[in-house]
């Protein structure tokens, strides 16, 4: 049985926000997020106009620090898409 998220990050982007992206953290990735460690994470990757897509969160400097979501599509192999930059508290959903 899968272990239950511990925080849950949510964002969305694109004309009225169409990309609507959640990620799930750990225990242990949330106190390194608080810690301010720099970290990434691959998200669950989500559809969009009849292509595949994967979420990358970069997180550095704590919930207050920086937050950046960058998205591409794995065949390519570039993932130099801008999705959300912002702080990690500002994605939190509770």
């Amino acid at each position: 049985m899968p272990k239950a998220p511990y925080k849950i990050f949510s964002i969305s982007w694109g004309n009225g926000g169409e990309v609507c992206v959640e990620l799930s953290v750990s225990k242990a990735q949330w106190d390194r997020i608080v810690r301010g460690d720099t970290i990434s994470i691959k998200g669950e990757g989500y559809g969009y106009d009849g292509d595949w897509f994967k979420d990358i969160w970069n997180f550095s400097g704590g919930l207050d620090g920086n937050l950046e979501v960058c998205y591409g599509q794995p065949s390519i192999g570039d993932y130099s898409g801008q999705g959300f930059v912002g702080a990690p508290r500002d994605a939190l959903t509770d």
